[in-house]
């Protein structure tokens, strides 16, 4: 189950278009419904992530786009989850954290920055 809040904002100010800000929950119910003859398959919990993000075009004072930047943080709460379609979650038990398996990314913070190129 996804859900997305977002707004956009077309101008702010002389020198920010496009501006946006969005905030995002991604949840995953438990499987506990699973073939588990032979051990091919197991029980994998619920899990809830919340993912925020912000951006906006910079312009020049002709309104042209100079750059856009992004700001992005997913799983802000850096939950330890495993999606239930992992082949990962099998491997052995990792002594460092005393689970099996390989868990997904923790908290990732990521910025963004593009610059439209012209050729003429």
């Amino acid at each position: 189950l996804q859900s997305e809040l977002r707004g956009n904002f077309r101008r702010q100010g002389k020198r920010l278009t496009n501006v946006y800000a969005r905030f995002q929950l991604e949840q995953t119910f438990a499987q506990n419904r699973f073939f588990g003859a032979f051990d091919t398959e197991t029980a994998t919990p619920a899990y809830t992530l919340f993912n925020a993000g912000v951006g906006t075009d910079v312009a020049d004072g002709k309104g042209k786009t100079l750059f856009s930047v992004f700001l992005t943080a997913n799983n802000l709460f850096d939950v330890a989850y495993q999606s239930h379609l992992s082949r990962l979650k099998y491997e052995a038990i990792n002594y460092t954290t005393g689970r099996r398996g390989v868990y997904n990314m923790g908290r990732t913070v990521s910025v963004k920055v593009v610059v439209p190129l012209a050729f003429k």
